[in-house]
């Protein structure tokens, strides 16, 4: 966090705290996500150079249940990301098993129509330059 880089640990702590309840609170990360940690991290940070250190106690307990948790719930088998599936990764490839071409077929509709596009503008130019 900048603010901890420049000093202000009190800017930092609030908006940091903002920052894990927004990242806690979101379902495509939620409480145990590595950035959600990252933050609470940081967060651990600022309150410890504050002083506070039975808050920054609590802070630490909540981050190594956060990082019990990550551990426990590492899907690193392929039915447990596909299960998943958080970067839609299977509509990609049940597009192109469907219809390898489809990328290339949408890129030629999206060119002809530029074409079009274009040669309408020039004939309406003409039409207002000739009559």
């Amino acid at each position: 966090s900048l603010y901890l880089h420049h000093g202000m640990p009190v800017r930092a702590e609030y908006t940091l705290r903002k920052l894990v309840k927004v990242r806690a609170e979101n379902p495509n990360f939620g409480p145990n996500h590595a950035e959600t940690i990252l933050f609470l991290g940081l967060l651990y940070r600022s309150l410890k150079s504050q002083h506070k250190f039975k808050k920054a106690a609590q802070v630490r307990e909540r981050i190594s249940r956060a990082e019990r948790c990550q551990r426990s719930d590492d899907d690193s088998d392929l039915f447990g990301l596909c299960s998943k599936d958080q970067c839609k990764a299977i509509d990609f490839v049940v597009d192109m098993i469907v219809d390898p071409s489809r990328k290339e077929r949408k890129e030629e509709q999206d060119k002809a129509f530029k074409v079009e596009q274009s040669r309408k503008y020039w004939l309406e130019v003409r039409r207002s330059f000739f009559g």
